[in-house]
């Protein structure tokens, strides 16, 4: 499943890491770009923008 997130908040790091480790596609996206790299480097997915991580 593909699954954007629009956050990246505590709920979008223990959600994000949920979905991803049981192998959903998951891109995050946020306000900050910065944030938004970090957090998807941390659970090992892909940051986006807010416009493509709704697409």
């Amino acid at each position: 499943m593909r699954i954007g997130i629009l956050g990246t908040g505590a709920m979008a790091a223990a959600l994000g890491g949920r979905w991803a480790r049981a192998g959903h596609d998951v891109t995050v996206a946020g306000r900050s770009q910065d944030k938004a790299r970090m957090l998807a480097t941390r659970l090992g997915v892909r940051a986006t923008t807010v416009r493509e991580a709704v697409a």
